[in-house]
């Protein structure tokens, strides 16, 4: 749902939902301490980015606080929500 207050701003409650590709670029490092204990690291970055989320009554997210002027007039523009950025893992096994 979206609404306005007397300062212009729009604050937006429901479940959203929507589909994007992701591509992701990692690499690992592994490490053996002697013939049991093994360290790994993996990081890299992933791109991900939804175009645009719906709610089950196909209403689109606009975002809170978000607005652009459309050419006629105050207007809402969908929001679109970058999920990329950096990852990283590690781990540590015990091999006997």
């Amino acid at each position: 749902h979206v609404t306005l207050d007397s300062t212009g701003t729009a604050y937006e409650d429901g479940l959203f939902m929507g589909s994007l590709a992701v591509l992701e670029l990692e690499s690992t490092v592994s490490y053996a301490l002697g013939g049991h204990v093994h360290l790994a690291f993996t990081g890299g970055w992933r791109w991900a980015d939804a175009g645009s989320l719906y709610d089950d009554q196909h209403h689109p997210f606009y975002g809170n606080g978000e607005y652009w002027n459309n050419g006629s007039g105050f207007g809402l523009g969908a929001q679109s929500i970058d999920l990329g950025g950096a990852t990283a893992q590690g781990s540590v096994s015990y091999s006997f």
